[in-house]
């Protein structure tokens, strides 16, 4: 059995705060505390200056399925992207060599299109 304490103790005190313990309070603290322990550049006001944002997900269906990610500027996009390379093949072997090769080869692919081409949607020149 398995049991995270801290982590159940951090996702109450996100409820209860409305997310101000994650970005102002105690969990920020913790946060910069260990960032700083590792070396870390971030401090408590980079954390209570952010503002998210709601965004539309954006997915992919593969293989019956619809998976679903947060739109750029995070790797959400180059998953759904490595799913539509593996799309057209069929995995018969979850252990198989091929299945492996093919997997890895998708996923390098879609991390150098995120690389080259993937940004924050506010910054990307959009071409018409």
């Amino acid at each position: 059995m398995i049991t995270l304490p801290d982590h159940a103790k951090s996702l109450e005190l996100i409820g209860k705060t409305n997310a101000k313990a994650f970005y102002e309070g105690e969990i920020a603290d913790a946060l910069v505390k260990q960032s700083q322990r590792d070396g870390g550049f971030f401090c408590k006001e980079d954390l209570a200056e952010f503002d998210a944002k709601w965004v539309e997900p954006i997915s992919v269906h593969y293989h019956g399925y619809d998976v679903w990610e947060i739109p750029p500027n995070g790797q959400g996009i180059v998953a759904l992207m490595a799913l539509n390379i593996l799309k057209e093949f069929e995995f018969c072997h979850k252990e198989d060599t091929l299945s492996f090769h093919r997997q890895f080869e998708a996923i390098k692919m879609a991390f150098a299109d995120g690389m080259k081409y993937v940004t924050d949607p506010k910054e990307m020149l959009m071409l018409h």
